[in-house]
């Protein structure tokens, strides 16, 4: 499975809450990657799977992120505490 490097913030920016797969690594995936493959996305905090999607209106590639896939590379509890908060928030 590709391994690909974002930004995990990006996700509050698109209104789907899909991840930005960065600018720089655009044209190489749009060649290497089909719509519907499966990833790992990861950033300096955090790995999860994605599945790719290819935006029809801006031709760029985004990942769709499965939560339960995942994984912290921290052990701060109180932050993994408050994720899981904040997710719980959302669903409500």
């Amino acid at each position: 499975m590709k391994r690909i490097s974002v930004d995990s913030n990006t996700i509050n920016a698109d209104p789907r809450e899909r991840v930005y797969i960065p600018d720089a690594l655009q044209p190489k995936l749009l060649h290497e990657l089909a719509d519907g493959e499966k990833v790992m996305v990861y950033d300096e905090e955090l790995e999860m799977e994605a599945n790719i999607e290819l935006d029809g209106e801006t031709g760029r590639l985004y990942g769709v992120l499965d939560p339960s896939t995942l994984r912290y590379f921290l052990t701060d509890e109180e932050f993994i505490a408050e994720f899981y908060r904040e997710q719980r928030e959302r669903k409500d």
